[in-house]
């Protein structure tokens, strides 16, 4: 009855009664002291008050003793089982809960805004001619890959939060964030690609099924992109007060600190030799100015429409 009244049932597990060794003393019950008090008076004791006083120390001790559960059984009737007298494990079982639930929403959001700006690279900027470098896709996908494996590292707090965290994917908040962060992504990928067709020359343009050469267009755009992916980690990242936050988390934090620094040495062109290896071309003043502009303004718009 209780576990179908209840959200989530636990079995506690009595700890083993520790058995007595052979040296040490006997526990005496009632039934014995009082055989021995009617003895002592000189009171005759009869068969009769053997079988009683025997009664009343087995009573005694299965009184004592606490239900021995097996974890078989406890498993079947509750899904959570913990081998333990006390609550503590029920309070385990919330921040568990809610760090994993906390680091799955954060996930599926993730997943749903690289979607899309993904979705949105295969279809009209395939058409457009733009294309991503073998350099470039292995950094893009390095990225992601390593971003998603720190951020599941992220533990449960100590203290429990009287706020809960969101519970269904499918919700207002769910859907707000995701549209208003993805405008502001599609904004500004759109914006730095048409200020790059207005600058590059014509006959640089390539053709959907070309090679891919690197020009103008495709330096900006996959920029924007790595920009993109960078701030869609790092503004999604719940953290406090369900879970670690971004600076307790130490590899996650690292790994979005030298993505920035990584998107600006290559925006400014700091090291010549390095854009040359991932297939970049030098971008204009106005675009360099442009790039970490409207780079921090999109993520601070983002984050702004998070909170």
């Amino acid at each position: 009855g209780a576990l179908k009244g209840s959200d989530v049932g636990v079995a506690l597990l009595t700890p083993a009664v520790k058995k007595r060794k052979p040296n040490d003393p006997k526990p005496v019950g009632k039934g014995t002291m009082m055989l021995e008090d009617m003895r002592r008076r000189g009171v005759p004791v009869t068969p009769f008050h053997q079988r009683m006083a025997k009664m009343m120390d087995d009573m005694a001790a299965d009184a004592h003793e606490p239900p021995l559960v097996q974890p078989g059984d406890a498993s079947m009737a509750a899904p959570f089982t913990a081998k333990e007298a006390s609550v503590m494990p029920c309070l385990d079982i919330i921040r568990q809960g809610r760090c994993t639930l906390v680091t799955t929403m954060q996930m599926f959001k993730i997943l749903g805004l690289l979607s899309l700006s993904t979705a949105y690279s295969l279809s009209v900027l395939y058409l457009d001619g733009i294309k991503l470098g073998d350099m470039q896709a292995t950094l893009a996908g390095v990225l992601t890959a390593g971003m998603f494996f720190f951020i599941s590292n992220g533990k449960p707090l100590e203290n429990i939060c009287r706020d809960r965290p969101h519970p269904k994917i499918f919700s207002l908040y769910m859907f707000t964030s995701l549209m208003g962060q993805f405008f502001i992504h599609m904004t500004f990928l759109m914006h730095m690609q048409t200020t790059a067709h207005a600058i590059m020359s014509p006959e640089d343009r390539q053709e959907p099924g070309g090679d891919f050469k690197p020009n103008l267009v495709n330096t900006v755009c996959f920029l924007t992109n790595f920009a993109i992916q960078t701030m869609t980690f790092a503004v999604n990242y719940v953290g406090k007060p369900w879970t670690t936050s971004l600076s307790d988390n130490t590899m996650f934090a690292l790994s979005v600190r030298w993505s920035v620094a990584m998107y600006v040495i290559l925006s400014l062109d700091v090291f010549d030799g390095l854009n040359g290896w991932f297939s970049l071309v030098p971008l204009p003043r106005e675009l360099k100015i442009k790039a970490i502009v409207l780079g921090a303004g999109a993520a601070l718009a983002c984050r702004f429409i998070e909170n």
